[in-house]
């Protein structure tokens, strides 16, 4: 699927599954629930060249931002935190209560260093996109303080839409868990990627964990792993329905298990 949106169902909560991009595979989620409009994510903003799409697929959708009422980040890195305000510090969404964990939070205030290790970072993502990681998140955090909702990990968000811990990635990550009637979708943000169905034949995602490049994007990768293997095994037993962010669109898929390792299985319209 190439085109940049992709509408779908989670029981009676309607999705559309954003392309934050035109070229890569970086995507966002809005949920009308039928009480709230609920964006997961906010993709670059205008932090990049090109800058992010968010905004110009909502306006095909016909959702102004003042409509979102609630605004969910997974984590606080650049390509999910960035578009939540403009570079000016004026927020992009000014009705939306903005949700994130306390220990992302704290994290990103406390200044700790993005990557544990600059030169692994570098050498997976290139001195641009690091510089960016390393310095927007930081510029625009303190810009949706007076309007954020901290919360504890396995929180409810709003009735239907609960955080699910998953940290390694970032301390903070969250998994975003959609439920409605006998429906569910889990938001798996950064937990997986498709360069880790491409890390070797058996289509396993052995990248994670790999100090040639997923180890210098994870703050602690060890943890990282712990917290894919949790939560990939409650969705392969459960059979549920994933998406992530940087997967080729739409980003749906399931996991099962594939030896020792885990298998992608993309996610097929007619279903």
């Amino acid at each position: 699927m190439d085109g940049p949106l992709f509408h779908f169902n989670v029981g009676h909560f309607s999705c559309i599954a954003l392309r934050d991009d035109d070229d890569e595979d970086r995507k966002v989620l809005l949920i009308n629930t039928g009480e709230h409009r609920v964006l997961i994510d906010t993709g670059n903003g205008d932090a990049t060249s090109p800058p992010g799409r968010l905004l110009d697929r909502l306006s095909v959708v016909g959702i102004p931002p003042t409509e979102i009422d609630v605004v969910i980040v997974s984590h606080a890195d650049v390509d999910h935190i960035a578009g939540a305000v403009d570079a000016h510090g004026t927020p992009t969404f000014p009705n939306a209560r903005y949700v994130m964990t306390r220990e992302e939070w704290a994290f990103w205030t406390s200044k700790a260093p993005r990557f544990p290790a600059r030169a692994h970072s570098v050498k997976a993502l290139g001195e641009a996109l690091t510089q960016l990681a390393e310095t927007v998140p930081y510029a625009r955090l303190p810009h949706i303080h007076n309007r954020l909702d901290l919360i504890e990990f396995d929180a409810e968000i709003v009735p239907g839409i609960r955080g699910i811990a998953a940290p390694g990635h970032t301390p903070g990550m969250i998994a975003i868990a959609i439920t409605s009637d006998n429906a569910q979708l889990l938001f798996i943000a950064d937990i997986y990627y498709g360069w880790d169905a491409q890390a070797d034949p058996s289509n396993a995602p052995k990248a994670i964990g790999d100090p040639e490049w997923h180890a210098a994007i994870d703050v602690d990768p060890e943890q990282a792993v712990v917290s894919r293997d949790r939560v990939f095994t409650q969705a392969a037993q459960a059979h549920m329905l994933l998406m992530a962010t940087h997967v080729p669109f739409p980003g749906l898929g399931y996991v099962a298990k594939d030896g020792p390792n885990w298998q992608w299985i993309p996610y097929v319209a007619s279903e």
